[in-house]
């Protein structure tokens, strides 16, 4: 019985080139295998797994045997390049590279990136040119969010870090002294389950906007999983409208006071 193979997206097929568009360079990044779903030039010739769906001669199958061993041998290999659009990367160049590290189960790989965003895509344009920012000014181009407008709330926060006067410098000292210890704390509570379609520093971004919505900002002296258990214990009261008429740091100072008494 013939198996039917399902074929990756096609860059040209979703794109709409008749629309005002620009294309940003986004340079080098680290780039997460999974968000790489299509093709620009190869439309119609590669499975989801980036392999040839006809093609299947000897020197194919010598190429794929040889990087897979370079990759196994951690060699150096260049970096990939895509096209990032809607939240989707589309390769260039570099097929070959990702159905190897498919295969052998790599989450990420290097990638010089250019992005594509309609002008008339207000969310998307906004959220391109917040992260551009971001990375700009921060130096970090390590966090990915789905939602890009989260970066505001990112950069905020960073403004806020007390620290070094050199904000290059102070934004490190935030991501690793509060974003990195956050994050590890979002991963193991409920918050993923309740959340699927948010990567981890989406939650973060959440959070924390909600806490500087109703509070002003993280209260000081809070752990991170203290705040989340106050996020989650005001959510699911939102629609008891006698504990709405509660002040918020009223409330999370007695989610303090009961997480101190415990052993």
């Amino acid at each position: 019985m013939k198996v039917t193979r399902t074929i990756i997206k096609c860059f040209g097929d979703l794109f709409d080139g008749k629309r005002a568009y620009m294309v940003m360079d986004a340079g080098l990044r680290v780039i997460e295998i999974r968000r790489i779903t299509g093709t620009v030039d190869k439309c119609g010739e590669l499975d989801t797994g980036f392999r040839y769906i006809r093609r299947r001669d000897r020197q194919e199958r010598n190429r794929r045997f040889r990087m897979a061993e370079a990759m196994e041998r951690f060699e150096f290999m260049p970096p990939i390049d895509v096209y990032l659009f809607q939240g989707e990367y589309y390769v260039m160049d570099g097929h070959r590279r990702v159905s190897t590290s498919i295969a052998m189960g790599v989450e990420y790989i290097d990638a010089v990136v250019k992005e594509y965003v309609y002008r008339d895509d207000a969310i998307g344009m906004s959220g391109a040119l917040s992260r551009r920012r971001f990375e700009s000014q921060t130096g970090l181009r390590n966090i990915n969010l789905t939602y890009e407008i989260g970066y505001r709330t990112l950069l905020r926060e960073i403004e806020e870090h007390p620290g070094s006067t050199d904000f290059g410098m102070r934004a490190k000292e935030w991501y690793n002294q509060r974003y990195l210890p956050a994050c590890r704390v979002i991963r193991a509570s409920v918050l993923p389950s309740r959340y699927r379609e948010l990567r981890t520093g989406d939650i973060y971004a959440l959070v924390v906007d909600y806490f500087s919505h109703y509070m002003g900002g993280m209260p000081e002296g809070m752990s991170f999983a203290t705040c989340i258990s106050g996020f989650l214990f005001a959510h699911g009261i939102t629609q008891r409208r006698f504990f709405r008429a509660i002040p918020f740091k009223l409330m999370s100072r007695l989610l303090y006071a009961v997480r101190v008494k415990k052993p």
